[in-house]
């Protein structure tokens, strides 16, 4: 009778203490989000991180997108993963963030070629599934051009969820600031975004994304955005629960952007703010944290230099919309 209630006792406990582990390693999905690309790297390349971390970062937002990675590495015989994103997001989650890693990007336009073969596309998936369970990172794809991606990137969701289900990983899909960017994104979102419900839900068959990110027009002030984003609105094909909007981080020489602690950042923020307020949307990303590169003063244009020291901006706007 002791051994027996002994035993029990064990099996109760190691359960117990598997439960507790799982809890606290479990993929978390923020119900909203707010954050930014961190512009770090250029596929395996170069890197340009900050030294340290400064210390507004804390209070940022609670999700960050680690930019870029290079399409193409994925198709090659090597870890396309940049060092720099190992390290940077240690150091990222370690604040609580959700982290992650950026797939391409302006700059990797012509190097999506594995799209054309469904195959090709399908194996990508499964290496990034593979990078979003080593690093308990999501993924996004930043597809800007140079294949033909409607089947590919289908293809490639289903790759990566045949072993990073809905609810366990996390999957994005960035878009033009505007539906008529590029004809592919109006055949391709029916598709691939659930037409309904919120990220980390299952959803049909699991072969979803969890969201999109509806990027940033270069330069334009708010009132122009904010057209943008009715235009995407009127497609009726955002899911916008399903769906972030992106702001500028900053842009030398003007008022447009959003990191600085000046009252035009404030200003930014609110108009977004309450354009959007009523569509429910998933949250905000802004473009984007760009470190010095090495021998400049920043590594993008959308970015003031003076940000690198304080850009409390961006705890205005977790604040605003409760995604600190």
């Amino acid at each position: 009778g002791i051994n027996a209630e002994y035993g029990g006792l064990q099996m109760i406990l190691r359960l117990e203490i598997f439960l507790f582990l799982f809890s606290v390693t479990a993929y978390a999905f923020p119900s909203k989000v707010a954050g930014q690309w961190y512009y770090i790297a250029d596929g395996l390349t170069n890197s340009h991180a900050y030294p340290s971390l400064p210390s507004w970062f804390s209070q940022s937002g609670n999700v960050i997108s680690l930019s870029f990675m290079n399409p193409a590495d994925l198709i090659r015989n090597v870890d396309p993963v940049p060092e720099i994103f190992k390290t940077s997001s240690t150091q990222l989650q370690r604040l609580g963030k959700v982290v992650f890693f950026s797939i391409g990007g302006y700059g990797y336009a012509g190097d999506w070629t594995w799209l054309n073969d469904p195959n090709a596309a399908a194996q990508a998936g499964a290496k990034c599934a593979a990078i979003a369970k080593t690093y308990n990172v999501g993924i996004e794809l930043d597809y800007e051009g140079g294949a033909d991606p409607l089947n590919g990137i289908t293809a490639f969701i289903q790759g990566f969820r045949r072993t990073c289900p809905m609810g366990q990983c996390m999957l994005s899909q960035d878009l033009y600031g505007s539906p008529g960017g590029a004809g592919w994104q109006l055949g391709l979102l029916p598709n691939v975004l659930p037409k309904n419900g919120t990220p980390g839900e299952y959803y049909g068959n699991g072969n979803y994304l969890d969201f999109v990110n509806v990027m940033v027009i270069d330069a334009q002030p708010i009132n122009i955005a904010q057209t943008f984003w009715q235009q995407w609105i009127n497609t009726h094909i955002l899911t916008m629960t399903r769906a972030t909007f992106a702001l500028l981080a900053g842009y030398p020489g003007t008022t447009l952007g959003i990191c600085s602690n000046q009252q035009y950042s404030r200003t930014n923020v609110d108009e977004a703010v309450n354009f959007l307020s009523s569509y429910n949307i998933y949250g905000y990303m802004s473009w984007a944290i760009c470190p010095p590169a090495p021998g400049s003063a920043q590594s993008c244009g959308d970015w003031i230099v003076d940000c690198n020291t304080d850009a409390s901006g961006y705890h205005y706007l977790c604040s605003k919309v409760k995604a600190c």
